[in-house]
């Protein structure tokens, strides 16, 4: 079994409403608010879609209505007038007979979480304290006072000292904070050195959670900007363990589509924009435990637009030739947040008719590698584009225009190429 949301995924938010009310709603405002009771007289209340093609409900009464607004997560907790969209995601599941896991924890789990919410809240507070030298970070790279807050985002100073100048180490805080767990139990969740000083010290700190939510690991932002290591992962533990998971999954797994970035502040800046479907991999690299947990939804990627971005994107096409991706294409160079702080619309960068499918990208980042002025490099280009295209599906060719690549003799010396390399498919290609 799955956790809520992912078991509640496929259900339309139409479904939902109905379930709970009684009444179909459809894309437009056709029924009385279900949460205030405004349009008797004429109906308030309908669906529609938002700019990244989402389901979304709103009462849009001018007439003293709720203006509520949200997807089908928030309209049960508006409805049912539940603590947050977990609670909201067990009750669709219990509503609809669908089978989940909920977030009943082990106690050595619990126990570990709870050590990690109290580290998180210690960095949070130093990050709000006035008296410490680091500026808003954060809220300078664009983040909103909003994403600052509700995910915790802090600050660990390089030395913490008491009221009498005397030094404290994280391992002396949270020993006097948990005095029932053993000190061989708080070594082994790695968080802090031989000396009991915080191995992420003198960094910003963002909190990594699973994905009931629960924070289980920390990533440190370097305050210098021209530190050779700007991001540090806080050392894997039996609870934590950066490849076999996604930062903000415990947000994102809700929707259908989630678009999959490289850092925590581009994921970060997106949310701040007002798109929540979307996780960061702390890099490049994409594990097969990653994309286990994508496997029910449609994956966009929307890695950095450097080398090593387009890079690593190319090779997960390339390697995992029996699923389909989209690819968002950001500006030459940049990233979400480089975008976002220059004044780009990020928001409109996700809309579904900015996105390319796959073997697209392909086509594109092959132009980029060979000097297609040089007829032997059209060749190498041709043959590279045959064996990248073809290996996944010849059928991919109808999705793009791919007529505007060629001239007319390259376009018979690709489809020789093409043949010869994938016989079998013959009859095939030739229906493309």
């Amino acid at each position: 079994m799955t956790n809520p949301f992912s078991a509640s995924m496929s259900l339309s938010l139409s479904d939902v409403i109905e379930k709970y009310t009684g009444v179909k709603t459809f894309y437009r405002k056709n029924t009385v608010c279900p949460l205030c009771g405004q349009g008797q007289n004429s109906p308030c209340f309908g669906i529609y879609k938002d700019k990244n093609g989402i389901d979304k409900f709103k009462c849009f009464s001018e007439k003293g209505g709720c203006a509520k607004q949200g997807n089908k997560y928030d309209f049960v907790v508006f409805y049912k007038d539940l603590a947050d969209a977990y609670a909201a995601a067990k009750d669709i599941c219990e509503e609809f007979g669908l089978e989940y896991t909920d977030k009943i924890l082990d106690p050595e789990y619990e126990q570990y979480i709870q050590v990690m919410k109290e580290v998180a809240n210690y960095c949070s507070f130093f990050y709000h304290c006035t008296s410490l030298p680091p500026l808003k970070f954060f809220e300078h790279r664009g983040l909103s006072q909003k994403v600052v807050e509700r995910y915790m985002l802090g600050y660990y100073p390089p030395i913490v000292l008491t009221n009498d100048s005397k030094v404290k180490t994280l391992r002396t805080h949270l020993i006097n904070f948990f005095p029932s767990i053993s000190l061989s139990e708080l070594e082994s969740y790695n968080l802090f050195d031989v000396n009991g000083e915080f191995t992420l010290a003198g960094r910003f700190i963002i909190p990594f959670r699973d994905s009931y939510g629960n924070i289980i690991g920390f990533v440190g932002r370097s305050v210098d900007p021209d530190e050779p290591v700007r991001y540090k992962n806080m050392r894997e533990n039996k609870f934590f363990s950066k490849g076999k998971v996604l930062f903000n999954w415990h947000m994102a797994s809700k929707y259908k589509e989630v678009i999959v970035v490289e850092g925590m502040i581009d994921c970060l800046t997106l949310v701040t924009a007002g798109v929540y479907n979307v996780v960061a991999l702390l890099g490049t690299g994409f594990s097969d435990e990653q994309n286990l947990l994508l496997e029910d939804h449609e994956i966009i990627l929307a890695l950095d637009s450097d080398q090593a971005g387009m890079r690593a994107m190319r090779n997960i096409i390339q390697s995992r030739r029996d699923q389909v991706f989209h690819v968002i294409l950001i500006p030459e160079g940049k990233d979400f947040n480089e975008a976002w702080t220059l004044g780009e619309n990020v928001e409109h960068l996700c809309v579904p008719k900015k996105r390319i499918i796959g073997p697209e990208y392909l086509i594109r980042y092959s132009k980029e590698v060979f000097d297609l002025s040089l007829l032997e490099e059209r060749k190498k280009f041709w043959i590279e584009l045959a064996t990248l295209i073809g290996a996944n599906d010849p059928r991919y060719f109808s999705h793009f225009p791919i007529n505007t690549l060629y001239t007319p003799i390259e376009y018979d010396y690709f489809w020789k190429i093409f043949k010869r390399l994938f016989k079998k498919n013959k009859k095939e290609v030739k229906n493309v």
